[in-house]
């Protein structure tokens, strides 16, 4: 069962994991994308098109 939007927290976790988990290699937005996908996946939630959209929604949440 797939939820409809994540929880801010959650896409900022799975963001800053793979951020550090990638920081030693020369991983490309796309493999740092999957990453995150796979695990917003883990979790129930759709995949995110762009490293820019998950940034995007990270940020819109600051604004609020």
């Amino acid at each position: 069962m797939t939820r409809e939007k994540p929880d801010v927290e959650i896409v900022r976790d799975a963001y800053d994991y793979c951020m550090d988990a990638m920081q030693d290699t020369d991983a490309s937005d796309k493999q740092i994308l999957l990453a995150i996908n796979d695990e917003m996946s883990s979790e129930g939630y759709p995949p995110f098109p762009s490293l820019k959209a998950v940034k995007s929604y990270i940020k819109s949440a600051r604004k609020d």
